[in-house]
Order: C-alpha cells, then sequence, then structure tokens
C-alpha cells in the first residue's frame, strides 16, 4: 500500500512539473523534448503531457504536440465574439 501511495505521489509530483514547465513557457515557445527531456522519461512525459493537454487546463493558452512528438508548442487560444453553432 505505502508503495502505491509513493508511485501516487511521484505521479503527481511529475505531473505537477510538466504542468510548470508548460505554464512557465512564452506564449509561442516550442520546446525540443530530445534536448529537455531524458530518453528514460520520453514515454511518461508524452503520456503526462497528453492527458494535460487534454484536461485544457490553461485558460488563455494551449499545447501542440508536432507530428512526430519531438516538439511541443505553447499557443494563444483564439476567442471570437461569434456564438458557436
Amino acid at each position: 500500500m505505502k508503495q502505491d501511495q509513493k508511485n501516487l505521489s511521484s505521479d503527481r509530483s511529475y505531473r505537477e512539473k510538466v504542468f510548470g514547465k508548460f505554464y512557465s513557457m512564452a506564449t509561442g515557445e516550442v520546446l525540443t523534448l530530445s534536448e529537455t527531456v531524458s530518453p528514460e522519461t520520453m514515454s511518461d512525459f508524452i503520456q503526462t503531457s497528453k492527458q494535460l493537454i487534454d484536461e485544457d487546463l490553461m485558460p488563455d493558452h494551449y499545447m501542440e504536440f508536432s507530428d512526430d512528438y519531438s516538439q511541443i508548442k505553447k499557443k494563444a487560444k483564439i476567442r471570437t465574439n461569434e456564438p458557436i453553432r
């Protein structure tokens, strides 16, 4: 049981670090994963990033992967005054 709690805590800590990195990036900034993420954590980083992208936690920005998942970019959300149909 303690190991499960440790893993959950560790997962939350890693998730918070990933979100913190996204939050601190400037609009338009590109993060090249091979320069920032170790090969050992690449899969975890991508999965965590996908979850955060799906959750859409930043009100004015969103994150977008390149097609090959080698980079991730912070983009501004564009809002229009037109109603969604």
